[in-house]
């Protein structure tokens, strides 16, 4: 996997732990990823806060995505 799916991911675990939703898939393959960059991959790529969706709940996660 390429740097840029590891990116890709990143956002993705970011609208799933705000919905809630366990994605044990995506958070290894993540944690796979920078065991063989040698770095960490937190604080890199579209974070919750990055998105400008830190800190929202579900209900309002989701009014969010419906107006942009």
């Amino acid at each position: 996997m390429a740097h840029g799916e590891f990116h890709l991911l990143m956002p993705f675990r970011a609208f799933a732990r705000i919905a809630g939703i366990e994605v044990p898939v995506a958070d290894a393959l993540l944690s796979l990823g920078a065991a063989a960059m040698g770095q960490s991959l937190e604080g890199k790529g579209r974070s919750a806060k990055t998105m400008g969706i830190e800190g929202l709940d579900r209900a309002s996660l989701n009014r969010y995505v419906r107006s942009v």
